[in-house]
């Protein structure tokens, strides 16, 4: 993988684990999840959650498998939406309880290693908080997405952005690289699409980047995504890895899309009640 001047690949090939589990790591984490936390709590923020109780009830259920055997035996991918440099962690602040954090349920996700990545301190922070640098424009095959497979064949989660990069109105092509996570899991992850609405409300995505108070975020969670027919269709045709992944990623896509329509009705129909109350 080439590398930038400005960064250097902050976990060790040997001791990643080790090191994902030290004190400086959940601390990070810990501070991450708090400032997420306080954001999206009232009065700062106000929150509306459609379907979230199956998605705590996963996580729910990962915690209760971590302590029956001591790790995660299926992985899980969250793909999530991209409003504003905020939606993550904030999203996990809406979703998230305290209890999974504490539980070690914290997410790894890719991040753009020019912005990310650019000196110590960030390096620091990021690669403590979970986030896997990746560089625009390499393609599917870098390190950093050989990182989270690794991570998603330990059994642990993973969230990424698949449009690749801030979209707020437009339908974009979903980027190959969720296919190849999927496909190259050793077992089947659970794939949980989310929507979430409000973000660029919190963060604009113009400067000044001033973070606003009391706006409404909306998150909305999907059915997790069926690819049992989709990976067996791709093994019974031999198709190649690159078309692998396009199958996977043109399903991925569909329902993705599909969750968008679900989560901006039933937010229009919230706001339309909400409107009538007040």
């Amino acid at each position: 993988m080439a590398k930038s001047k400005l960064w250097e690949w902050p976990f060790s090939t040997t001791l990643h684990r080790k090191k994902d589990n030290r004190l400086s790591g959940r601390l990070v984490q810990l501070l991450v999840f708090s400032m997420a936390k306080l954001w999206t709590s009232r009065p700062i923020t106000k929150k509306v959650i459609y379907n979230g109780t199956s998605f705590q009830t996963l996580i729910e259920n990962r915690i209760k498998e971590t302590q029956k055997k001591g790790c995660n035996t299926k992985p899980l991918i969250t793909i999530v939406n991209h409003q504003s440099c905020i939606d993550d962690p904030l999203v996990w602040g809406v979703l998230s309880k305290w209890r999974h954090v504490f539980a070690g349920q914290f997410r790894w996700i890719p991040v753009a290693a020019e912005f990310c990545f650019t000196n110590r301190l960030y390096s620091f922070m990021f690669s403590n908080g979970r986030c896997v640098p990746v560089l625009r424009g390499l393609g599917v095959y870098q390190q950093g997405v050989d990182f989270c497979i690794d991570k998603l064949n330990e059994g642990q989660w993973v969230s990424i952005f698949p449009e690749g990069k801030i979209n707020i109105e437009q339908t974009r092509r979903l980027k190959w690289g969720v296919g190849r996570l999927i496909a190259e899991c050793n077992t089947l992850p659970d794939v949980i699409p989310i929507w979430v609405l409000g973000m660029n409300d919190v963060l604009p995505n113009k400067r000044p980047y001033i973070p606003q108070i009391r706006q409404t975020v909306a998150a909305y969670v999907g059915d997790p995504i069926q690819l049992k027919e989709v990976l067996a269709r791709a093994k019974d045709e031999a198709l190649d890895p690159m078309a692998t992944r396009k199958l996977i990623t043109d399903c991925i896509e569909s329902e993705f899309w599909k969750v968008k329509e679900q989560a901006i009705s039933q937010h229009k129909q919230w706001l339309q009640c909400n409107r009538t109350v007040t």
